[in-house]
């Protein structure tokens, strides 16, 4: 017996992975020694690895025609044991079937490299140079360090596979590395199942020195993706989007290290078919290589991509990169027809039935290979690309009535298997051997239905046969058919199956009831560990559609069927889908539901602390009255995230007491998460400017249960929050060893959610430096983050971030268009009153003061309610600036009376901005109130503390506010006025604060505008 072609297929089991055509055996990636012939009798029990192969077979195929002796054999026995590590006497790879022969037992993933394929069986490539010449110049542009992305588009059968073969080969010749991926179906295989199969090429022939190389620092990230490669480790709970990035973004640069030594060619076929992580990953990809030596590869079925399908998004988003081409495939012409025919033959077609074919087909490679092998003419023109599926399932038709009805049957049953099957699985589910099953699928070979991969694996030799088959069953048949698919698979019991699994029994629901439920479920979660959200969420949708097709269904399990699809839905990021499951619910549980569905389900609404909270809030609080006193946990949960959702709702004393109820309980509980969330509320709730102490002690408090329990997102929360009241303070060293450690933290792998933390938070170190150009790509940076972990908030953090940039730049129009398309601003204008001031100071300047001096009139009478202000300290320093432009004394001396306790501290908004030294607004309160003295008092004081934050954008701010402040003076300081305006006009032109420029072109002093004399 010869050993079967598997020249394209990778073997993994336990540590090793078996390369078939090389004979090549690595553990954990590096290349273990062994001789030919051991090499060729493990490739021959992998093959076969479903039965015993016999003595005879092993030396017919080691030894054809040469007769060896026992010893012989068992030499190169013992030596295969020895390469994998395997004991005869307590096998776990290699069992001796004594009097029989050997079997491998081991579990085995196989992996195949599709570089010739179905498309081979065309023959040779025909037409389309200048297409073919376009794509070799992509190839071009790629070695030469310009990474190109080019997609292949046209309608099934055109030849998009067969192209990116043709330019695979011409890679090959020059030196490339080729690696082939396909994507499946959602259901059919595992999210991200092409670029597993890119991966696992890509280290699979590569060497053990440069295989380490290539995932140095990314063996973690590159877990998740490829369990098989390390375990899989755990995401931590809130940062599964972050985690995700760090993925992609492993999986980028393992591409990128791995173009350094050759060029990289990566082919993904059937796009259409991509889930949307897959897609996704496919985006981050594409935008990385631009300047690496990586052509990438990818083609679809035009027809199947609407404006509604996930490849639509990913395509519109692929055509704004520069380095990305779409090319579409059309048919061959007359000409090319012809020399197609000739190639694929049988017989020597004349040009005149060539034309008659080429007018009935369009020029359609596959249409033409099939009525040219069935020697029959095509019947009727294909006028459209939806024509032609249906004229292939006419041919199919025909072709099954030639087969034996058994083939028919197992043919039928692969096609419900999928595209890609597995004898042994086609076997079980139809109750044959599986002899049986091989015999079937060699006689629909002969046919051209299906084709050897790496035996026992099939595959049709297009999609549109196995479509076709599967489309023609009967409904009852492709039921029972779906039924004995899922339980044979499920009867594996392998997670990497439990979404075929689901899809086949959902598809068999009328046989299997609420089974099929229980599987969608247990494939979302395994969808979840492996951070695919978006399939997460397809699963659920799938259990809670199944479970409302079932008789009778019972409204609390649908209850907790809308919760968990709520959950995946905001793991995805989908955060409106999510409160609307989330309010369907609510409704159920509050009609036949238990209090606490109703709590958890409201809880879904409180992912995000968001300006409009009113509706979530009140949520909460009658899920809160309804919850039962014993159910701690679940209170605990609820009064942390209520204190939470008032944040912006004016009930101070509600907050705190909700926080402290949390922190009474959660203690209780014996849970740190729930301790330190506990905490935090109550720091939250503490954020009256008389409170600073008492934050910073609650925040070291919860940093040490954090520390404690090696609870690393935690561990940034608190830190990112004390970094704020650090600041506040003036401790510019503490709050950058904070800021330093979440960095630390998150650069360790851990606490990933933080990422962009650590860009804004540099981002707005550097506007308030005068470092924008700096602050702008940071801004950027954290902006790609939370877009890329799909942030509720990103809009409107980068616009505040932004905002604040433009303004002391003075990029006046921009910013008027930032917050004209500012979507997030009204929302935030209403309740947040340091934003409502921002903006009246951004108009007044812009020439609109009407909405600054209704602000100021809001503010006359009313400055001690600033103790219930989240964000007390920034809404007075743009106050301050707005009673300096209106000469609005009164407001202004009632404002410096409540502000001066604490002339000491720093203006602060969350990590995302800062105004420098509260004393510097103190200095423009007293100016504006006539109280120079303390006006002058204040901006020393100021000039100090914006110096010690490096805050010199403040710094510049005050040193002309002072000497301003000098210059109203009847015996002014001259000298000391032109100084300290001399050096404010120094830093406004090194650092580029044009808004302060503009400031000193208009402005009224005499004084000020004059050059200091000389001398």
């Amino acid at each position: 017996m010869s050993v079967p072609p598997t020249e394209r297929a990778t073997f993994r089991f336990a540590e090793f992975e078996f390369v078939a055509g090389d004979l090549q055996l690595r553990r954990d990636g590096a290349l273990v020694p062994i001789a030919r012939k051991p090499a060729q009798l493990l490739s021959l029990l992998l093959q076969n690895r479903d039965r015993v192969v016999t003595r005879e077979e092993t030396l017919a195929a080691l030894w054809p025609d040469v007769r060896v002796s026992d010893a012989a054999f068992h030499s190169v026995v013992r030596d295969l044991r020895r390469a994998v590590r395997d004991d005869a006497r307590q096998a776990r790879l290699i069992a001796t079937a004594r009097g029989h022969g050997l079997r491998f037992t081991g579990s085995v993933e196989v992996w195949w490299d599709e570089r010739d394929g179905p498309a081979q069986a065309v023959g040779a490539y025909v037409g389309r140079h200048a297409l073919i010449a376009r794509l070799h110049a992509a190839f071009e542009s790629a070695c030469a360090s310009h990474g190109r992305v080019v997609l292949l588009r046209g309608i099934a059968g055109i030849g998009k596979t067969r192209t990116a073969k043709e330019l695979a080969e011409h890679a090959r010749s020059r030196g490339a590395a080729v690696h082939f991926g396909r994507c499946w179906k959602p259901g059919f295989a595992p999210p991200y199942r092409p670029w597993v199969e890119l991966l696992t090429s890509i280290l699979s022939h590569t060497g053990s020195g440069h295989r380490a190389h290539l995932i140095r620092d990314i063996e973690t990230p590159l877990a998740r993706l490829l369990p098989a490669a390390g375990g899989q480790p755990g995401v931590h709970e809130g940062e599964e989007q972050y985690a995700r990035f760090e993925v992609f973004d492993a999986v980028a640069t393992l591409i990128e290290r791995a173009s350094r030594a050759e060029p990289v060619v990566l082919l993904i076929d059937d796009l259409e078919d991509g889930d949307a992580e897959t897609l996704e990953l496919l985006e981050f990809v594409a935008a990385r290589i631009a300047s690496a030596r990586v052509l990438l590869v990818g083609n679809f079925r035009a027809g199947s991509v609407g404006s509604g399908h996930p490849l639509f998004r990913t395509l519109t988003r692929l055509s704004r990169l520069s380095h990305c081409e779409d090319h579409t495939l059309t048919g061959l012409d007359a000409g090319e027809t012809l020399e197609f025919l000739q190639a694929v033959g049988p017989g020597e077609p004349t040009a005149e039935a060539a034309e008659a074919l080429h007018l009935r087909t369009d020029g359609n490679p596959l249409l033409l290979s099939l009525f040219a092998r069935s020697g029959g003419p095509a019947p009727g023109r294909v006028p459209n690309e939806h024509a032609v599926p249906s004229l292939v399932r006419e041919w199919i038709r025909g072709r099954l009535l030639e087969l034996p009805q058994e083939c028919v049957d197992v043919v039928e049953g692969a096609a419900v298997v999928g595209r890609v099957f597995d004898a042994t699985v086609v076997a079980s589910m139809l109750e044959r051997t599986l002899a049986q099953v091989t015999e079937a699928l060699d006689t629909a070979g002969l046919q051209g239905f299906v084709a050897p991969v790496a035996p026992p694996v099939h595959r049709f030799v297009h999609a549109l046969f196995q479509e076709a088959i599967y489309d023609g069953l009967a409904p009852e048949r492709r039921t029972e058919l779906h039924r004995r698919t899922g339980d044979t698979l499920a009867s594996l019991r392998r997670e990497e199956l439990t979404a075929s699994v689901a899809r086949h029994l959902v598809a068999a629901i009328d046989l299997v009831g609420e089974r099929a439920v229980d599987a969608a479920e247990r494939a979302a979660e395994v969808a979840h560990r492996r951070l695919a959200f978006e399939e997460g969420v397809r699963l659920r949708e799938m259990a809670l559609q199944s479970f409302a097709s079932l008789p009778h269904p019972d409204p609390t399990r649908r209850c907790e069927l809308l919760i968990a699809l709520g959950r995946a839905q905001l793991a995805a990021r989908r955060v409106e889908d999510a409160w609307e499951t989330a309010r369907r619910a609510l409704a159920l549980a509050s009609e036949t539901g238990t209090p606490q569905q109703f709590a958890r389900a409201a809880l879904l609404l409180s992912d995000y602390v968001i300006a409009e909270s009113k509706e979530p809030a009140s949520i909460l609080e009658e899920a809160l009255a309804r919850l039962p006193v014993d159910e701690t946990r679940l209170r605990v949960q609820l009064c942390t995230s209520l204190s939470f959702l008032l944040w912006y709702q004016g009930m101070p004393e509600r907050r705190l007491q909700l926080a402290r109820e949390a922190r009474r309980l959660a203690f209780g509980l014996g849970d740190p998460r729930a301790e330190i969330n506990a905490l935090l509320a109550e720091r939250h709730a503490l954020l009256g400017p008389d409170h600073l102490a008492e934050r910073i002690e609650r925040a070291t408090a919860a940093l040490a249960l954090a520390e404690r329990h090696r609870l690393a997102t935690h561990e940034c929360s608190v830190l990112s929050w004390r970094a704020v009241d650090l600041l506040e303070c003036g401790d510019a060293v503490g709050t950058q060893v904070d800021a330093d450690t979440v960095g630390r933290i998150v650069e360790s792998g851990r606490g990933q959610r933080f990422r962009p933390f650590v860009k804004r938070r540099a981002a707005m170190r550097a506007t308030i430096a005068g470092r924008f150009a700096e602050a702008a790509e940071r801004i950027g940076e954290a902006h790609d983050l939370m877009v890329r972990a799909g942030d509720p908030n990103t809009s409107a953090y980068t616009g505040v971030q932004m905002g604040m940039l433009l303004h002391e730049q003075g990029r006046r129009d921009e910013l008027a268009k930032l917050l004209a398309s500012a979507r997030w601003l009204f929302a935030y204008r209403e309740h947040i009153s340091a934003v409502a001031a921002a903006v009246a100071l951004i108009e007044f300047e812009a020439g609109s003061p009407g909405p600054a001096r209704s602000l100021i009139e809001r503010t006359a009478g009313h400055a001690d309610l600033l103790g219930q202000d989240p964000e007390a300290f920034g809404t007075v320093s743009w106050l301050a600036e707005i009673c300096a432009r209106l000469g609005e004394a009164a407001t202004a001396a009632r404002l410096y009376e409540w502000l001066t306790p604490y002339g000491d501290r720093v203006s602060c908004f969350y990590g995302l901005s800062c105004r420098g030294a509260l004393a510097r607004y103190l200095g423009l309160l007293a100016r504006t109130a006539g109280r120079l003295d303390d006006a002058e008092r204040w901006f020393a004081a100021a000039v100090d503390t914006n110096r010690a934050i490096e805050a010199h954008v403040y710094r510049a701010w005050s040193l002309w506010n002072w000497a301003e402040t000098l210059a109203l003076r009847d015996r002014c300081d001259v000298a000391r006025a032109h100084a300290l305006a001399a050096e404010a006009r120094a830093l406004a032109d090194e650092l580029g604060i044009g808004r302060l420029r503009e400031a000193m072109r208009c402005s009224h002093s005499a004084l000020l505008a004059t050059p200091e004399p000389m001398g």
